[in-house]
């Protein structure tokens, strides 16, 4: 994620709860979640607000393992599923008497490609 886009998220976090940015507050935040998707860390935020503790500004390391349940949930959702036979949608095959990578014309496969 960019460093705009976490100082926008971290400037409505702290609007939300009548409090002034803090520099050195985003600094951890970004330390913490800089490498996150901003979707996820958007959505650990709504979770926290949801949350018995969503009257209080998250402290980075509280939004960090829901971001990180968010960003696995997400992958698994993108991620196409390819037959058992090929990985990732290519097999092997013998051609000429040399193993070349070939892609798997399966249907699954060929649905998991136009996805």
């Amino acid at each position: 994620m960019q460093t705009s886009e976490l100082r926008g998220l971290y400037k409505e976090a702290c609007k939300s709860m009548r409090q002034e940015p803090d520099e050195a507050e985003f600094k951890m935040w970004k330390h913490v979640l800089g490498g996150h998707d901003a979707r996820d860390v958007r959505g650990a935020l709504e979770e926290h607000w949801a949350g018995e503790r969503g009257m209080f500004l998250p402290k980075p390391a509280e939004l960090r393992p829901e971001a990180e349940r968010l960003a696995q949930n997400r992958r698994a959702e993108e991620t196409p599923e390819f037959c058992e036979d090929s990985i990732l949608g290519w097999r092997r095959v013998l051609v000429d008497e040399k193993l070349a990578n070939v892609q798997c014309v399966c249907p699954m496969c060929v649905r998991a490609r136009t996805a």
